[in-house]
């Protein structure tokens, strides 16, 4: 990776003639200028970053994803191991490698263990790689941390369904969400596609007419 001029200081940077403004002399970011010295500190004083190599892994327009393959010996000394895990696990993520991104988000629930966001990308990982078992442990884990956070609790019902076992206090759950938030569209759509499982097609036509009678008072 490069520091480009101004960097440092926190300088934005764009297309000409951003690219080339002033140094911003007498208002630096003092803060940003510090961590910029403790990175070329920790890159001057450790040999893997001296001579690891570079692998370019993904690249496109204002976004460019790297890593060092001796990542490992990178972590260890790391001065932000939870930045550079969740950083590397996004990387892997988008390129569909969902093995290598739970063995790395599981890493960083060692290290961040209350930290339910985490936990909640383990479970969406866990499920987009067929672990359902593992992906509702990671949600409960999220749930456990912030058990009124609507979000986990639709996550939660989402995975239920996906092993076929909803319940019907997953279903008063997606209500109870509703309620709260009354254009959470996922909530809605796993509440209606459980339904129709059920049967249910007339609840189903109900709801959906009460919404379109909801949506012509509000136009």
């Amino acid at each position: 990776p490069t520091i480009y001029y101004g960097d440092e200081a926190g300088l934005c940077g764009f297309t000409d003639p951003d690219n080339r403004r002033t140094y911003p002399w007498g208002h630096e970011d003092q803060e940003l200028i510090a961590f910029h010295k403790e990175i070329i500190r920790i890159h001057k004083s450790h040999k893997e970053f001296l001579t690891g190599s570079l692998k370019y892994l993904c690249a496109d327009y204002n976004l460019q994803d790297w890593a060092y393959e001796n990542h490992e010996k990178i972590l260890s000394i790391c001065s932000y191991p939870d930045t550079f895990l969740l950083e590397l696990a996004e990387l892997f993520y988008n390129q569909g490698d969902y093995e290598r991104t739970i063995e790395l988000l599981e890493k960083l629930t060692e290290i961040q263990p209350f930290n339910a966001v985490v936990w909640s990308r383990l479970a969406d990982t866990q499920a987009l790689n067929r672990n359902l078992d593992n992906a509702l442990n990671a949600v409960d884990y999220a749930l456990a941390i912030e058990p009124e956070k609507t979000e986990y609790q639709v996550q939660r019902v989402r995975l239920k369904y996906y092993c076929g076992t909803p319940s019907d206090k997953d279903i008063s759950q997606l209500y109870s969400v509703l309620e709260k938030e009354p254009e959470n569209t996922e909530a809605l759509n796993i509440l209606f596609a459980i339904m129709i499982d059920r049967g249910e097609y007339s609840k189903v036509i109900d709801m959906m007419m009460q919404r379109l009678e909801q949506c012509k008072n509000n136009a």
